[in-house]
């Protein structure tokens, strides 16, 4: 039998409407979990239980009244990434210049959460700045995989993948802008969506809202399930009034997935070293989908290459000195080995004028190339990354993390939404995921084909 903290956000939801479990009694089974699991992987660093517990008890205040209805997501706890602003909370980012400075800013996603009556448990751990696969920072230490302690949980959203898959929380928000939370919902085995860009308001990141990053950086919701993912997102997304990129009309919600859904599974087998287990498991995948009696089509391709070559230009323009400033600004004067190796793969000089907004030039032409494979696809499939989770330390070692985001980096461009799906383990028994890309604003066709996907698994 099923713990309480084992069961989705789905049931949990029923079983609260019907006034068959208490908000606290919910609560207080999330806080004896991450009791447990966070001593070993170190992933919630930032609480305020007392808080959580009073708002629990004025929660079972309002089900005793029979005519109150819950919303959507009413009791249901839930964690965050340290980048995002929670009032009366430090966040940090992982560096140490934020870390005795307390947040009165509001994240718009956050406050609707709250709002409809979940319940914060706390922030979760990040890498400083958010520039690392290895979720470890000066502040709060580092992040150990749930599976196997010895080895990295990814990053940059380590910390929320980490305690999600341990299932210390629910449900929670992750950030991805490279692949901040792609990859460490594959290496820990969840589901997280990258959202198309205005779909989710940005309102309340520390992270800038100009340049590259504001068009590219998005709150990640991530789950231990698809029906769960699916029901946190629609509950938080729409434009806020504050973010220009989230003023756009509302989406329709409900899409059925056709039977003859055309779908191109992404192969460039130049480019990268695999563990031999991840294709194979995408490939068991469109297996599947074949006999289902979809159209499932394998296509070979550079568009990972031309698109990672972009990425890691854009990434590297400014020679890493936006950064040095804004940690200087920040009074950071100690930074994290893991800051350390992101600055010192930068270039020695940043990008001439001309050659930034030729690069810029080439960005648009590769979206354009991109986009145009959704003339003859539906669904496009991928890898997160050509390796499983690795082991402490080895993301630092020189241009590795490079080769582990060129999958993450390449679609970041595109505008694409992405669906992360757990979809198998390797010999080591670690998780692997698959990106399920749809055109810009079909987010709700991405987790239609994830739902088919994991319905496939079970």
């Amino acid at each position: 039998m099923l713990g309480i903290h084992e069961l989705s956000v789905k049931t949990l939801v029923k079983l609260i409407r019907k006034r068959e479990l208490l908000v606290s009694e919910l609560l207080d089974a999330f806080i004896r979990r991450i009791e447990i699991v966070n001593p070993q992987i170190n992933a919630l660093i930032n609480t305020n239980f007392n808080a959580a517990r009073q708002t629990a008890l004025e929660a079972d205040q309002k089900l005793k009244k029979s005519n109150f209805l819950p919303d959507p997501l009413f009791g249901i706890p839930f964690t965050v990434k340290d980048l995002y602003c929670v009032p009366n909370f430090i966040v940090t980012i992982g560096t140490k210049g934020l870390a005795n400075t307390v947040c009165h800013q509001e994240t718009t996603v956050i406050t609707r959460l709250t709002e409809q009556g979940s319940i914060l448990l706390g922030l979760t751990n990040t890498p400083e700045m958010g520039v690392s696969l290895e979720t470890d920072n000066l502040v709060y230490g580092r992040t150990n995989h749930p599976i196997n302690q010895t080895y990295s949980s990814g990053g940059s959203s380590g910390g929320e993948a980490a305690l999600i898959a341990s299932y210390g929380s629910p449900m929670g928000l992750a950030g991805d802008h490279g692949g901040g939370a792609r990859y460490p919902a594959h290496c820990c085995g969840v589901f997280t969506l990258r959202p198309s860009l205005g779909r989710l308001p940005q309102t309340g990141s520390l992270i800038s809202r100009r340049g590259w990053v504001a068009l590219t950086c998005r709150i990640a919701p991530m789950t231990h399930n698809i029906d769960d993912l699916e029901i946190l997102f629609h509950t938080i997304q729409g434009g806020d009034g504050l973010d220009p990129y989230a003023e756009r009309p509302e989406p329709i919600k409900n899409i059925s997935l056709k039977k003859e859904t055309r779908i191109g599974y992404l192969v460039d087998k130049h480019f990268s070293v695999f563990d031999p287990a991840i294709p194979a498991a995408i490939e068991r995948i469109c297996k599947q989908l074949l006999q289902d009696g979809m159209q499932v089509e394998t296509i070979e391709t550079t568009l990972f290459e031309e698109g990672f070559i972009i990425a890691k230009q854009l990434f590297q323009a400014d020679a890493g000195q936006g950064l040095k400033n804004l940690l200087e600004n920040l009074g950071t004067t100690e930074t994290s080995s893991q800051m350390k190796a992101w600055l010192d793969q930068q270039p020695k000089e940043p990008m001439p004028l001309n050659k930034y907004l030729a690069l810029w030039a080439n960005w648009d032409e590769y979206k354009i190339k991109f986009l145009q494979l959704f003339q003859t696809y539906d669904v496009l499939l991928c890898p997160v990354s050509p390796q499983c989770a690795l082991p402490h330390g080895e993301t630092l070692q020189q241009n590795v993390v490079w080769s582990l985001i060129r999958y993450t980096a390449s679609i970041t461009l595109t505008e694409c939404p992405v669906v992360v799906v757990p979809c198998g383990f390797n010999q080591q028994q670690l998780p692997i995921g698959m990106q399920i890309i749809t055109k810009p604003w079909k987010d709700e066709l991405a987790l239609a084909m994830a739902k088919r996907i994991t319905s496939i698994l079970e």
